[in-house]
């Protein structure tokens, strides 16, 4: 990634954008840039793809997510077509008009409710496929910015078993206890 841009998203929520306009319309489109997203939520968004980094390589373009909810979206949640996705670890994909395309590198403790259209590379913690994560509507559930609360039952819940895994907060400024929960919420 020598001379790339870095663009950084942490602790934010993405909502509300409408962009449908040509092959690569997103509410986030990063052209030969890294992407790093911590903690962060991406929801109620409209387009083909919602995170979409594009480049002539997997050298010029990365998209890494860590402890994030991308969920409610019309299209792909991730659109992992002209670049490298991953390592993508501790997020919730749910709800998305398709949770994933192309090849998305895991870097595990994913919950992914529906892979159909990607391929999901497995890393080295397993990853809850299949699960619907159970959250609540994009909502203020504390801090400064929207997230979606885990609702009773949520496989998501404490289902990041090994600590090292678990970062110090969620998107709210939480201080997450072990084991914890997957994506950018962490429940009472």
């Amino acid at each position: 990634m020598d001379g790339a841009r870095l663009v950084q998203i942490v602790r934010s929520t993405i909502s509300g954008n409408a962009n449908t306009q040509g092959d690569f319309a997103a509410a986030l489109w990063a052209s030969e840039a890294a992407v790093v997203m911590r903690a962060s939520t991406v929801s109620g968004n409209e387009g083909n793809g919602v995170l979409f980094v594009v480049g002539a390589g997997p050298d010029e373009a990365r998209l890494d997510v860590e402890g994030s909810t991308i969920a409610g979206n019309t299209g792909a949640g991730l659109s992992c077509l002209y670049g490298a996705c991953g390592p993508v670890a501790t997020t919730i994909l749910d709800g998305n008009g398709q949770d994933c395309a192309g090849t998305v590198r895991s870097g595990g403790f994913n919950l992914v409710a529906s892979p159909v259209g990607c391929t999901l590379l497995p890393g080295r913690n397993a990853d809850l496929v299949g699960f619907d994560a159970r959250l609540a509507p994009l909502g203020d559930n504390g801090g400064f910015t929207r997230t979606h609360a885990l609702l009773p039952g949520s496989p998501a819940t404490a289902a990041i078993t090994d600590g090292n895994w678990c970062t110090r907060a969620d998107q709210r400024g939480v201080r997450r206890r072990r084991p914890c929960d997957v994506g950018a919420y962490e429940a009472p």
